[in-house]
């Protein structure tokens, strides 16, 4: 996926910014210019449910990000104030509901099924400025979204680990239930 353009609209304010096709580095020589606001604007846009910044609340915001996808080419992303978002291809339209509907959008811009893969794809590749890469810190990526380094493992290696985490839950269950009759019988 290279993302190709991302255009930013609220009211009468309207922003559009092009990226080139191979590196792009978001910088300034001072801070609050809008490098956060405009990193969380493409993840937003990229169906993820982040939190805005202090002055802007990207539910009033429309986002329309251009992508170049390898198995569909060209397509665009559209963002309203609503939870849905539009995929537009040279050939059709389509809309998903968010949060409903994100590991269908995912699935098509980053070519997986996975749920432990799309359930974890932020926490490989968002950094946060004040903590850092999410990969090394595990937990809450931002916002109410969590990065798990286990199932985003077991996704990569293909392995159906369901029974085993199934039966390690039950024997959790079984262990507490032991420990409250220890504690009863020491009475």
């Amino acid at each position: 996926m290279i993302i190709r353009s991302i255009h930013l609209q609220e009211g009468t304010f309207d922003r559009h910014i092009y990226f080139d096709d191979r590196v792009n580095l978001i910088h300034s020589a001072r801070n609050s210019c809008g490098k956060t606001t405009l990193m969380r604007f493409i993840l937003y846009g990229l169906g993820f449910n982040i939190p805005g910044t202090k002055k802007i609340h990207f539910g009033r915001c429309q986002v329309k990000i251009t992508l170049y996808v390898e198995r569909l080419g060209n397509i665009d992303l559209i963002r309203n104030a609503d939870p849905i978002i539009e995929l537009v291809t040279k050939d059709e339209t389509k809309q998903f509901a968010l949060p409903f509907q994100q590991h269908e959008l995912h699935s098509i811009l980053f070519g997986s099924n996975n749920k432990d893969i799309l359930n974890n794809l932020l926490g490989c590749f968002y950094v946060d400025q004040e903590k850092g890469w999410t990969l090394l810190n595990r937990g809450v990526v931002i916002g109410s979204i969590h990065f798990n380094i286990e199932e985003l493992i077991r996704g990569l290696s293909g392995i159906d680990c369901s029974k085993l985490i199934s039966q390690k839950d039950q024997a959790s269950k079984e262990l507490i239930k032991y420990k409250a009759m220890y504690s009863v019988a020491l009475y």
